[in-house]
């Protein structure tokens, strides 16, 4: 994850079919879902969530690799989501954000992540604010495959980009959920970017992923000028809840 993520590439969209089971309304829907709400998310079945704000797996994304808190990533606890652990991203550096270490996944992998986020500023700008994201990997040692920006990039394994200003938190938003809820796809085509942690395939070739490293992030298209700080509280990521 690096200033790489705000990347505008279109590919073809591919079809996604994902059955999304509403505990509150008991209806079961076929989409890919994102969705941002302001009341609790029930998770079902008995995973135990891969990643959490306070689990100790959470590194810089630039420089790479130093365990956070650090740089401009803190650990609140004046401004909280129900007092829960929170990290606060202040734009005054180069990074943007924070990367939590590899999770191992295969393509038909139910995945569910969610984030509960509050955003600084107070007038919302388009592809700007706070997001969460991934990056794919495969191979051993890790190699990377793409980031996923968006919802749709995470279940399609291309860079359709319709869906990408919806993923942001935008600027002053008050503490708002966002779920993704996809299918791992059974190949995702390469960004041709640089990771931080291996080696980079091809722009263009699809690889089957057999591993994440899911981020969190504030960005604009001039950070970190007109960025403001922002929160992340209540991290929880579930395969095959």
């Amino acid at each position: 994850m690096k200033k790489k993520k705000s990347g505008w590439f279109l590919f073809g969209l591919s079809t996604c079919l994902l059955v999304l089971v509403s505990l509150s309304l008991g209806q079961a829907v076929i989409s890919c879902s994102m969705t941002f709400t302001t009341s609790g998310m029930v998770m079902t079945g008995s995973s135990k969530s891969l990643a959490s704000i306070n689990d100790g797996q959470w590194v810089t994304d630039y420089p790479y690799g130093t365990t956070v808190p650090a740089l401009n990533v803190f650990t609140d606890t004046s401004t909280t989501y129900n007092g829960s652990p929170t990290f606060r991203v202040d734009p005054t550096s180069d990074n943007s954000g924070a990367d939590h270490n590899v999770i191992s996944i295969q393509p038909g992998d139910h995945l569910v992540i969610t984030c509960w986020i509050k955003s600084g500023g107070a007038t919302p700008t388009s592809y700007a604010g706070a997001r969460i994201g991934l990056d794919y990997y495969a191979a051993s040692p890790w190699k990377r495959i793409s980031a996923a920006n968006s919802l749709l990039q995470a279940s399609t394994g291309n860079r359709d980009s319709s869906d990408l200003d919806a993923n942001y938190v935008h600027w002053g938003t008050n503490w708002t959920q966002v779920t993704w809820d996809f299918i791992v796809p059974a190949t995702v085509v390469s960004d041709g970017g640089s990771g931080q942690t291996s080696s980079q395939y091809p722009a263009g070739q699809a690889v089957a992923p057999t591993a994440i490293i899911p981020w969190i992030q504030v960005w604009c298209n001039t950070y970190p000028t007109n960025a403001y700080s922002c929160w992340f509280s209540s991290y929880a990521l579930y395969v095959n809840p």
